[in-house]
């Protein structure tokens, strides 16, 4: 499976390409490092749910075509899965319809055997999803970060903190136990919802710098975050 993603990725101006079952589980990708699995992860269940609400919306062509200002996200329906292919704005639609044309009918031949005797990979992505992994990061605004330091609080934005609710079955919550996947030092601290109109701060759980010296942590560091109620 992983030769036929590659396959695809080597027509021009293909980012990623991956493939996910019909319950939206990644079984396999081939997209950089710098694509994290939990992001993928997130990808493939909105766009298993993104195409059902279009087969019961208006029917379907079996192609799910998503646009930005940066390029296009284009999803094919497979047998039991989904077909998916990150592009730049400039791809040939034609051309990249021809390799996923071939690519189909590849995938849906092995599609059944790895859904049920699913890889390495995707284990890692369960467990990285059921965890609720996120990467330390700091505020980059001055003066923003100024007040948020004497608080004493770890940040989220909005749309991680319901991520997490969503994920423990808690709804909101206001603070969380905080514990470094690789040193295992851990605390309980006071949660702060920030204003993050861009998503910049998407999967990231933002601390000041004392609860970075306590944890030992730095910047990009996985932290496993639990809700506490």
């Amino acid at each position: 499976m992983k030769n036929i993603l590659k396959q695809i990725n080597g027509g021009p101006e293909i980012v990623g390409s991956m493939v996910c079952d019909s319950s939206g589980q990644v079984l396999c990708h081939a997209f950089p490092p710098l694509f994290d699995s939990s992001i993928l992860q997130k990808a493939a269940a909105y766009l298993v749910d993104s195409s059902l609400a279009l087969q019961n919306e208006a029917g379907t062509n079996g192609v799910l075509d998503l646009r930005y200002s940066d390029g296009r996200i284009i999803a094919r329906e497979l047998q039991g899965g989904l077909l998916m292919v990150l592009c730049t704005k400039a791809v040939n639609l034609a051309m990249l319809n021809i390799s996923l044309n071939v690519a189909k009918s590849k995938l849906e031949e092995i599609l059944p055997a790895v859904a049920t005797d699913t890889p390495r990979e995707t284990s890692a992505v369960t467990a990285d999803a059921a965890e609720a992994i996120l990467a330390a990061g700091r505020l980059e605004s001055s003066a923003a970060s100024r007040g948020f330091n004497e608080l004493g609080m770890v940040g989220l934005n909005h749309f991680t903190a319901r991520e997490i609710g969503d994920r423990h079955h808690c709804g909101t919550f206001k603070k969380v136990t905080i514990t470094h996947k690789s040193s295992g030092k851990t605390g309980i601290f006071p949660v702060m919802l920030i204003n993050d109109e861009t998503n910049q701060y998407d999967g990231t759980l933002i601390l000041c710098p004392a609860i970075e010296r306590k944890l030992g942590a730095a910047a990009g560091d996985p932290l496993v975050i639990v809700p506490v109620t």
